[in-house]
């Protein structure tokens, strides 16, 4: 029981400290505003955005196969 709480202690302790700002960090300024800063397009070939979309697609299908169906696939 003692091991447990100590590790418990422990953990909070460090995630306290890693996570708290560093005293410079809440001060800091912006060298510009972000209301002037404005995001430029760039447009991407058709082939590059079907091969990501594929690619995804993919992967989800891949990932619903293995938790949904690969136990079924696998017995006699």
């Amino acid at each position: 029981m003692q091991l447990n709480r100590t590790f418990f202690l422990t953990a909070i302790t460090l995630i306290l400290l890693l996570t708290r700002p560093s005293p410079g960090e809440a001060k800091m300024e912006h060298s510009t505003p972000l209301k002037d800063q404005t995001f430029e397009q760039i447009e991407q070939p058709l082939l590059l955005k079907l091969a990501v979309t594929a690619g995804g697609l993919g992967l989800i299908g891949l990932e619903l196969w293995w938790f949904l169906f690969k136990d079924k696939a696998n017995t006699p």
